[in-house]
């Protein structure tokens, strides 16, 4: 059957309007997505062009902290400090140590916090640990110090050192612990508490047992040797208990400062502009989640140490010329007085601009030396 022209007419006429409605179809939904791809470039550019760079962005650094870094860059000193929870390091020796006697220091949390109680929020367990360990971290960034982890699981309280360490699985977490310790090389590894208090929270006097067995068994290359591929065994020059009057009082028990060396952890830091008891009440009050805080104060603070036995009297005695030793070190491959004089002409020009990847070099160019720092020269003294 022939059709009239009329219809003809009318046919190509839906056919084109159809095929127009394809191509508008077509077009909005590549529009649509060149929009989404636009927006997504738009919101990147944002992210990257804010003025709050990522927390952990090293142009956050003011001209003061990279001075700091690059003063650091003369001392060889390394302190690890070793604890159970997030809130228990003594931040007022974190922050003298980093900031005042410009050791690398750090905090090693066996756990995460994950089994306690949350003050601002719905948040328990997992998700708990998640917070307290990003509440770690800013404390880190604050007292300038640095932060590591074991695998060990925040289970709640226990009443017994043997139980924690039996739910842990002892042999597993002190790899962890010894792998910490073989990776950042301390001189000196401090505990916060007893490993023989049988009166106190079980992750807590675990804590220091762990510490206790790992300061020998990171220098023993029979014992994980699996690590050895990627680090090499490490002995720490002394291991010291971090106690205070309040361990021996809380317990009614007499406080017997015989035998203990007192560290002075006050003081003012003009370059910084704060006193670290200031620097300290600020790090320890980003422990949110569980209501810690301080009260910024300028006053002198004394803290004592007990030293734990593992080495002996003839070794705690280093002289003062080993602390100053960076420059012997690298006379042979660096000119480190000219390249500093760079480096500072940087940080008073142009801060962001290069002193930073400066700083970052040193640390990575050159490899720990096995040299071993004993801080009793300059923080802990002689018994």
């Amino acid at each position: 059957m022939r059709r009239s022209s009329k219809s003809a007419r009318l046919g190509v006429m839906c056919h084109s309007i159809a095929r127009s409605a394809v191509k508008d179809c077509r077009y909005r939904k590549r529009s649509w997505r060149a929009a989404i791809v636009v927006a997504f470039f738009a919101v990147a550019g944002m992210a990257n062009s804010a003025e709050t760079p990522p927390l952990l962005s090293p142009e956050q650094m003011d001209a003061s902290e990279i001075q700091l870094a690059l003063q650091k860059l003369n001392v060889l000193g390394r302190v690890l400090y070793i604890a159970a929870h997030p809130d228990d390091e003594n931040t007022n020796l974190m922050s003298f140590w980093a900031n005042g006697s410009l050791y690398d220091s750090a905090y090693l949390s066996v756990t995460r916090g994950d089994g306690g109680q949350n003050l601002l929020g719905p948040e328990l367990g997992e998700r708990l640990g998640v917070i307290r360990t990003e509440e770690l971290l800013d404390a880190r960034r604050i007292d300038h110090g640095r932060q590591f982890f074991t695998r060990a699981i925040d289970f709640g309280f226990s009443k017994t050192a043997d139980e924690t360490l039996r739910i842990w699985d002892h042999d597993k977490i002190l790899a962890d612990v010894v792998w910490v310790v073989r990776n950042f090389r301390p001189d000196v590894m401090v505990t916060r508490f007893s490993p023989e208090d049988e009166k106190t929270h079980g992750h807590h006097t675990a804590s220091a047992i762990l510490a206790t067995e790992a300061f020998s068994a990171a220098a023993d290359p029979k014992r994980f040797p699996d690590q050895l591929a990627f680090v090499k065994p490490w002995q720490a020059t002394r291991l010291v208990w971090n106690t205070s009057p309040f361990f021996f009082t809380n317990r009614n028990l007499p406080f017997d400062p015989t035998g203990l060396t007192v560290l002075e952890a006050g003081g003012y830091n003009s370059l910084l502009g704060k006193a670290y008891t200031e620097i300290a009440a600020a790090s320890i009050s980003m422990h949110k989640s569980q209501g810690v805080g301080g009260l910024p104060r300028r006053n002198d603070l004394a803290f004592p140490e007990r030293h734990l036995g593992l080495v002996t009297a003839s070794r705690e005695t280093v002289p003062d010329a080993l602390i100053n030793a960076w420059g012997e070190l690298t006379r042979e491959g660096f000119d480190l007085d000219a390249v500093l004089s760079i480096a500072r002409c940087i940080a008073m020009t142009r801060p962001s601009q290069g002193s930073w990847n400066l700083v970052r070099l040193f640390r990575s160019s050159i490899p720990p030396i096995p040299l071993r720092l004993c801080l009793s020269c300059s923080i802990y003294g002689r018994r």
